[in-house]
C-alpha cells in the first residue's frame, strides 16, 4: 500500500478580512477580552498569537481538509481561524450527528485530521486514529475514511453540513470572501447598539451562532462567551435544563444572544419569572417560525426580540430587523449584500450571498439561489415569509426535517400500515400511525424504540397516536395517487396532534413545565461558575 508523503502548505494568498479585524484589535486593545469559556479568557492579544501558532502546525503538517468535532469552547474557534489563517478548508462536525451522518462527512470530505475534544465519540463512530499531539492536543489522524473524496468548489474554506432533512445531509461550500462579507453587513446593522458581550447558546457547527455570533463578535472587538453544552443547558438538538440556561445567563450577562423559537420560549418563561438579565440589547432569532403570539409575549417583557431570515447556503443571514429598521412580523430587510426577488410562484430568490456550491455537485451557474421558501415582499421593503415549497419540518430548535424520511422508516415495520408525521415549530415530532392488523401498542412502542435508537434526535419521534380510520382517497385523507393530504390529515386529527404536546403528558421529556424546572435548586450548577 503506497502512503502518501504530507509537504508543508503554503498559505493561501487569499486575505481574510476577518482576520485582519483581530489582529488589528490584538495591535489596539490587546488586553480586551475576546473569548472566554468555562476553562479560561483570551485577551485579543492571546488569540492572535493562538491563532498563529496552530496555523504554523497545521501548515507544516501537510494536511488539506480539517474536522472539527469539539463542543462549544474558546478551543473550537482558534481551530477554526488557524485553519482559514493556513488556508486549510475546515468542516464542522454537528455532536448531535448520528454515527451514520458522521461517516457520511468525514467520508465525503476525505477528512484525514481531526481536531476533537470527544475523544468517546471517536470509538462509538468506529474511526481508526492516531494521535497526533504535534500539532495539537486533540488533533488525530484518520485512517478509514475514504480514499476520493467528493469534488469540492476552489475557494471553499468552510464546509458546513445542513441537518439533513433526508437521512444524508448536504455539505454547502463557503468562501473566505463570504464570511467576510456577511460580517461585514452585519457590523453594519449592529453597529449603533454597540455591544460588547455576546453568550453563545447554539452549536458552534451551527453557521448561524458560527457567523453571526462569534465570528460578528470578534470582527466587532466584542467579547464572546462560549460555554459547553453542560453549562448552557442544550444539549443534541432538542434538549434543554432551563436551570442551567438561568444560571449562564446571571453569570455572563449577555448584551447578544442569537435564539431558535424553542429557547425564545425558555427566556420569555425566565423573563415573566423575573430571571432573564436585564443587559440584553439585542436578541436575534431564526432557524424557524417564530410564533405571532411568542413573539407579542417577548415584547410585553420588554424582550429586545428581533426576527431575521436566512439558510446555510446564503452564509446564514439574508434579512434581518434591527432596532433602527423593524416591522412586526416580517423577517427585516434585506441586508446591504444582497438582493432579494419573488419568481413567479413567489419562491424567495437571493443574489449576492450565495455560496460556492454544494460538495461534490457542479457549481451552480445561476446568480440568483432559489431557496424554495414562500414569500412576499412589503411596499417598504421589508420580507414576510408565507411558507415552503416543499415539505419540510423545521422543528423549535431550528432543524430541518424531510417527514416523508421517517415516515418511510416507520412503514418498514410491519406493524405500522401508514405514518404521517407532525412536528413544524415544535420541539419533537409526533407520528400519526394507522397500525396494522393485531399489532399491539407495546409492540408499536418497541418498533419506535429501536428506530430512534438508529435516527440523530432531532429526527425521533417523540410520540405518536394511532388514527381512527387509515387514510385514503375516498375520506380525503390520501391523494387519488396516494400521497399524504397532509393538511387535511393535520385538521383532522389537531386535537390528538395537540394533546401530545401538553406538559403533563409522560412521554414529552423536552416539554416539562418551566416553571417547575426553575424552582428546582441552583446552587450545584452555580458552583461550576465559582
Amino acid at each position: 500500500m503506497m502512503h502518501k508523503i504530507l509537504q508543508p502548505r503554503q498559505p493561501s494568498p487569499s486575505r481574510s478580512l476577518i482576520l485582519d479585524r483581530i489582529a488589528r484589535h490584538a495591535q489596539r486593545t490587546p488586553d480586551a477580552p475576546a473569548l472566554q469559556d468555562s476553562q479560561s479568557t483570551l485577551s485579543y492579544a492571546e488569540l492572535q498569537a493562538r491563532i498563529e501558532a496552530l496555523s504554523m502546525s497545521l501548515q507544516a503538517s501537510g494536511f488539506e481538509q480539517l474536522g472539527l468535532l469539539m463542543d462549544n469552547g474558546t478551543d473550537w474557534i482558534i481551530c477554526q481561524l488557524a485553519a482559514l489563517h493556513a488556508g486549510l478548508c475546515v468542516t464542522p462536525i454537528p455532536l448531535f450527528f448520528s454515527p451514520t451522518q458522521a461517516h457520511h462527512l468525514l467520508d465525503s470530505c476525505g477528512i484525514e485530521l481531526l481536531l476533537c475534544d470527544q475523544l468517546s465519540r471517536l470509538s462509538e463512530l468506529s474511526i481508526d486514529a492516531i494521535q497526533r499531539p504535534d500539532i495539537h492536543r486533540g488533533a488525530v489522524r484518520c485512517r478509514n475514511v475514504q480514499a476520493r473524496p467528493l469534488s469540492r468548489p476552489k475557494g471553499t474554506c468552510l464546509i458546513t453540513f445542513t441537518s439533513g432533512t433526508t437521512g444524508t445531509p448536504k455539505g454547502v461550500c463557503l468562501s473566505s470572501a463570504s464570511l467576510d462579507q456577511l460580517c461585514h453587513a452585519l457590523y453594519q446593522q449592529i453597529e449603533p447598539l454597540q455591544i460588547e458581550r455576546h453568550t453563545s447558546l447554539l452549536p458552534l457547527s451551527v453557521l448561524l451562532e458560527h457567523v453571526a455570533g462569534v465570528l460578528l463578535s470578534l470582527y466587532a472587538g466584542a467579547h464572546c462567551s462560549l460555554y459547553a453544552a453542560s453549562h448552557t443547558g442544550l444539549s443534541g438538538s432538542g434538549q434543554l435544563d432551563p436551570a442551567a440556561l438561568t444560571v449562564l445567563l446571571q453569570h455572563s450577562q449577555p448584551q447578544s444572544l442569537i435564539l431558535v423559537p424553542e429557547l425564545l420560549q425558555a427566556l420569555v418563561a425566565l423573563a415573566a419569572h423575573g430571571q432573564a438579565p436585564d443587559s440584553l440589547r439585542f436578541i436575534a432569532v431564526g432557524g424557524g417560525h417564530l410564533p405571532p403570539q411568542l413573539r407579542q409575549q417577548a415584547q410585553q417583557l420588554s424582550l429586545p426580540v428581533y426576527e431575521g431570515y436566512g439558510l446555510s447556503e446564503c452564509g446564514s443571514v439574508v434579512s434581518l430587523n434591527t432596532p433602527q429598521q423593524q416591522r412586526c412580523g416580517s423577517v427585516g430587510k434585506p441586508l446591504p449584500h444582497c438582493q432579494v426577488k419573488l419568481a413567479d410562484d413567489h419562491e424567495i430568490l437571493v443574489r449576492g450571498a450565495a455560496m460556492l456550491g454544494y460538495l461534490g455537485e457542479p457549481v451552480q451557474q445561476d446568480e440568483w439561489l432559489a431557496t424554495g421558501d414562500i414569500g412576499a415582499l412589503d411596499g417598504a421593503g421589508y420580507l414576510h415569509i408565507q411558507g415552503r415549497k416543499r415539505n419540510l419540518l423545521i422543528n423549535s430548535f431550528g432543524r430541518n426535517l424531510s417527514p416523508e424520511w421517517i415516515e418511510a422508516e416507520l412503514c418498514a415495520s410491519p406493524l405500522i400500515a401508514q405514518a404521517c408525521l407532525f412536528g413544524d415549530a415544535r420541539p419533537f415530532n409526533v407520528a400519526l400511525i394507522t397500525a396494522a392488523a393485531e399489532a399491539s401498542d407495546a409492540a408499536i412502542d418497541n418498533q419506535i424504540e429501536q428506530l430512534n435508537d438508529r435516527l440523530p434526535d432531532y429526527a425521533r419521534v417523540g410520540d405518536w397516536v394511532t388514527s381512527r380510520i387509515p387514510f385514503s382517497s375516498a375520506n380525503g385523507l390520501l391523494t387519488p395517487n396516494c400521497r399524504l393530504r397532509r393538511e387535511q390529515i393535520q385538521m383532522a386529527y389537531q386535537s390528538a396532534i395537540d394533546a401530545c404536546y401538553r406538559p403533563d403528558r409522560p412521554q414529552n421529556a423536552i416539554a416539562a413545565p418551566l416553571s417547575e424546572s426553575l424552582s428546582a435548586p441552583l446552587a450545584t450548577i452555580k458552583q461550576e461558575f465559582v
